[in-house]
């Protein structure tokens, strides 16, 4: 029978993701900006305390990481990840 595996917290999962894909403190904060937040990109930037150009450099970098091809597939990927053991 297999073993129920717990759902991560929403911490767990981003901690977990940060370190899968070493992202940086600051790509940390715009990963979990994006994912909790219906916020558009300016109104992100702007809690974020960084220019739109800068929040759009940190996702790429971000997407390059991760292997996401976009913003969308970048926060369903996060959603949808799970870490291997």
């Amino acid at each position: 029978m297999p073993l129920e595996t717990p759902e991560l917290s929403f911490d767990d999962r981003l901690d977990g993701f940060v370190a899968a894909f070493g992202l940086t403190k600051r790509e940390r904060d715009v990963l979990e900006a994006l994912v909790v937040s219906d916020d558009s990109v300016q109104d992100v930037a702007a809690a974020l305390f960084l220019s739109r150009s800068t929040l759009y450099r940190h996702i790429a970098s971000i997407n390059k990481k991760t292997g996401a091809a976009s913003r969308v597939a970048l926060i369903n990927f996060f959603w949808s990840w799970t870490p291997q053991d």
